[in-house]
């Protein structure tokens, strides 16, 4: 019983510690993103780019790229991320 009741927990422990979003990139397509990393005007230095939440993702200079990773919105990859936690 011991037994059972220690991999049950386990398991429950892996199913919420593997299963957490921070921020949710379902709206953002690559095409959004190439436009973002091309456009000076619409998209400045500054200007947040990806927001959730309170979590604002800005973009910090002209050479920073934006791609997404395995398709649209699943996975994102930065080139240049300065993160401020104030």
């Amino acid at each position: 019983m011991k037994k059972l009741l220690l991999f049950v927990i386990l398991l429950n422990s892996f199913f919420y510690s593997s299963a957490q979003d921070c921020v949710d990139f379902t709206p953002y397509t690559n095409l959004y993103l190439d436009s973002v990393t091309q456009d000076q005007v619409n998209f400045p230095i500054g200007s947040s780019i990806i927001t959730h939440g309170d979590i604002q993702i800005v973009k910090i200079d002209y050479l920073t790229t934006f791609q997404g990773i395995q398709g649209d919105s699943a996975l994102f990859y930065i080139g240049n991320l300065d993160i401020d936690v104030s």
